[in-house]
């Protein structure tokens, strides 16, 4: 039988896509964004500012986050969840930081490094598209367990994890 911090890595490993939950003036909003990770664990998505999730962000960047497979038979399927805080990204260096690890864990077909991250920034800049940066709580990550009953587990994940390439 898999380890957990093993299975927590292959779910990480194999999806696209992570739900980001956040919560402003008491309204709460739900959001499922592409994601990447860098060298230390941190999460990172992008999205346009005027988005509902980037603008509850700004106001209270408590985020909480599910990263699963939605296509496991009920009874069957497990996922992980983690609490973070999220910082909006703006200073040019750190955007061109989250862009390298976009395309390192991501996109590493795509051309040379230097290119692809100058095109991004232009990219994101004319689109008001800006990236979060997520940071996993002290709390850490947790792993849900089914045996009758559904229950989290908190699991260790290391941080040199590679990721699925988004194309061929």
């Amino acid at each position: 039988m898999e380890a957990n911090s093993e299975i927590a890595t292959k779910i990480i490993q194999s999806a696209f896509y992570m739900t980001t939950a956040t919560c402003a003036d008491n309204v709460p909003w739900i959001s499922p964004t592409i994601f990447w990770t860098d060298d230390k664990l941190s999460f990172y998505l992008v999205s346009h500012i005027d988005s509902r999730h980037i603008q509850q962000i700004e106001k209270n960047n408590k985020v909480a986050v599910s990263i699963y497979d939605s296509t496991q038979p009920e009874g069957t399927g497990r996922g992980l969840q983690f609490g973070g805080t999220a910082t909006v990204l703006k200073d040019e260096n750190e955007m061109s930081n989250a862009i390298k690890w976009l395309f390192l864990q991501r996109l590493s077909n795509e051309g040379k490094m230097e290119d692809f991250i100058s095109e991004k920034q232009k990219i994101y800049k004319n689109n008001n598209r800006f990236i979060a940066k997520i940071d996993i709580d002290k709390e850490g990550i947790f792993i849900n367990e089914w045996d009758g009953k559904d229950y989290r587990v908190p699991v260790k994940v290391p941080s040199d994890i590679k990721l699925k390439q988004f194309r061929k």
